[in-house]
């Protein structure tokens, strides 16, 4: 199979960042974005992305090699006021590192869903 013209719109963008602050079984995509479901590993990384208010979900097109991780940004004030000002701050945190880890760890599974098919 070959890599064809990217297909992701506005639209999809929007409905896979929806997804990032649904619990499962939140808003779907189009037939042809694939939900990746993965972890780094060697981690317990829904516990890790929980304790640090981190939450995200990626999406491979296996038709065209595309790839979409959408990060939840605040949500709980109370849960995120610490990290939102670090960020603000130019300091590290441990959301960030989550974060780091996830955008790693998705593009390995988009890689093996794309080898597996070809593109």
């Amino acid at each position: 199979m070959t890599q064809s013209t990217a297909v992701a719109t506005l639209n999809t963008l929007i409905t896979a960042s929806v997804s990032a602050y649904a619990d499962s079984g939140g808003s779907t995509q189009g037939a042809e974005w694939i939900p990746l479901k993965f972890a780094p590993v060697g981690s317990n990384f829904a516990n890790v992305m929980s304790q640090n208010g981190y939450s995200a979900q990626a999406y491979v097109n296996d038709q065209t090699g595309e790839v979409i991780i959408a990060n939840r940004g605040t949500i709980d004030i109370e849960q995120n006021l610490a990290s939102d000002g670090e960020i603000a701050l130019i300091v590290p945190v441990g959301a960030q590192a989550v974060a780091d880890d996830f955008a790693v760890a998705a593009l390995q599974a988009a890689q093996a869903q794309l080898s597996s098919t070809g593109v």
